[in-house]
């Protein structure tokens, strides 16, 4: 790659920060060492596309700990080593992978392709053999969740630590001044036609095995609304009210594919189910329905439309983005991956901000003050959305949280139906997939650790680099001259090694 291409790369990355001020300068006009660091990095990420050919053939770990509510980190972590495999084909993969609970239905897990088939679910029975790959390991990306088996047993300087999104530093996920993206374009492109587990297909066309005319007279019968929401009934009941509300307009019955806690659904539906907000939604009869078929709450109301509350869970992924892609625009996202695959499948992601990804959803109004203004319909919907999960996590009365809960998911699909939402959100992922995909820049992170471990002056070239970049006053900077100086300093650096 010619340095005047990686310069033209740099520049439009830096005057796209600099447009919507996601890095403020200092108080003395300085560009201040985060947007120094991040320069420099943006030099050794378009430096790796001249040299990532050059490393060798190393040992190199996934690993990842998958927690009790839910899969994200698992694909995360699949996700990083069917990247790395993109640009590194020749290494050799080791995916490592901690589960907290056991109870987690592996068979409907989607596995990466590792070349080989080295895949490790670590257990008592294999734990001595996942510390040997730890020890003759050359690298270990550990993302985003520590394990303690790396905790205790690896070399620290050989793990590169990526973490989920929000989080402060320059290797950590999300939309902030220094993040490095979201996951972004991993989608199984299809439909209902193409999902072949026949509990689902039955739970939605009656038939385990339907022809294409009885899924196409599905579709042409249902408003179907995805909702990857499990770690809180509050949330799960606020994406029903938003889904009912977003169909209201229509005639059709309504499904919505969203998972619940058969133990305590009943008890819990009793005290969420509005009777007025149904009839007033033009429901007639409401159902909560088991992946089996089994019906275990029944609501009838009157004349109106069927909906149904389907719990098609579990579910292997790629039939998960066959659901999403083939229901309506507004969908639930519970975590870091299924938000980043809503906005992949041109989706209006209904996300479940939960406390300790606020600063996630902070950054992601940042941008989208800057990228319309602060009373866009846009800013509007991810504030009710901020808002709304504040209240699911508050201490509010049960009778009186529902009540609550269902007013601001109904103002939210409300906004989420107009004309300049549906333009500002198009927009906003797009934005999103141009300047904060993640995967484009993973395996430079892993360029930049592998010399780093190997070559310890490599990390104090970058520090010369970025600290002097970061003293530098706004009206004095240059892309095309201090950048293309730091560019080649990198890679002349690289060059040596060749």
């Amino acid at each position: 790659m010619k340095i005047n291409n990686i310069i033209n790369q740099i520049s439009d990355a830096t005057n796209y920060r600099e447009k919507f001020s996601l890095q403020s300068a200092r108080q003395d006009g300085t560009l201040g060492p985060f947007v120094g660091k991040y320069l420099m990095y943006e030099c050794v990420h378009t430096v790796f596309e001249k040299y990532k050919h050059t490393i060798p053939s190393i040992r190199c770990i996934v690993a990842t700990h998958v927690l009790a509510d839910g899969l994200g980190d698992y694909y995360h972590a699949v996700n990083a080593i069917n990247t790395l495999k993109v640009n590194f084909p020749h290494w050799d993969y080791t995916f490592i992978v901690q589960f907290a609970n056991s109870n987690i239905k592996k068979e409907t897990l989607t596995l990466p392709d590792t070349g080989d088939g080295n895949i490790l679910f670590i257990n008592e029975e294999n734990k001595n053999s996942a510390i040997t790959k730890i020890e003759e390991s050359d690298l270990i990306i550990n993302i985003p969740l520590s394990l303690n088996i790396l905790t205790d047993n690896a070399d620290k300087t050989k793990v590169l630590k990526v973490s989920e999104y929000g989080n402060p530093g320059f290797t950590a996920m999300g939309v902030g001044p220094s993040s490095w993206g979201v996951v972004v374009g991993n989608i199984s492109k299809g439909s209902i036609h193409d999902i072949q587990d026949s509990e689902v297909l039955t739970l939605l066309t009656g038939f385990g095995s339907p022809s294409n005319e009885q899924i196409d007279k599905y579709r042409e019968s249902t408003d179907r609304f995805f909702g990857y929401i499990k770690t809180s009934f509050k949330s799960s009941i606020a994406y029903f009210y938003s889904s009912v509300t977003y169909a209201r307009g229509s005639s059709k019955d309504v499904d919505i594919f969203l998972p619940f806690d058969s133990d305590d659904a009943e008890q819990q539906f009793s005290l969420a189910m509005d009777i007025d907000f149904l009839k007033s939604h033009g429901i007639g009869s409401l159902e909560i329905v088991e992946k089996n078929g089994n019906i275990i709450n029944q609501i009838n109301v009157g004349e109106g439309k069927k909906a149904r509350w389907l719990n098609v869970f579990p579910i292997k992924q790629n039939e998960v983005h066959y659901l999403m892609q083939d229901s309506a625009p507004l969908t639930g996202c519970s975590g870091d991956m299924s938000i980043g695959e809503a906005i992949s499948a041109g989706k209006d992601f209904f996300y479940e901000g939960r406390s300790h990804k606020s600063k996630f959803v902070s950054q992601l109004i940042n941008l989208a003050e800057k990228n319309t203004d602060a009373n866009s319909a846009l800013v509007q919907y991810l504030k009710i959305q901020k808002n709304l999960y504040a209240l699911i996590e508050s201490y509010l009365p049960e009778n009186s949280s529902f009540e609550i809960i269902r007013e601001e998911a109904e103002k939210l699909a409300q906004i989420a139906c107009t004309d300049p939402f549906k333009e500002q959100m198009k927009d906003f992922r797009q934005l999103i997939l141009d300047n904060f995909n993640f995967n484009s820049k993973l395996s430079s992170l892993a360029f930049r650790h592998y010399y780093g471990i190997h070559h310890v002056d490599f990390l104090k070239l970058q520090e010369d680099i970025a600290q002097p970049l970061g003293k530098k006053k706004i009206e004095e900077f240059s892309v095309s001259q201090h950048l293309k100086d730091s560019c080649n300093r990198i890679d002349a650096y690289v060059k040596q090694f060749l």
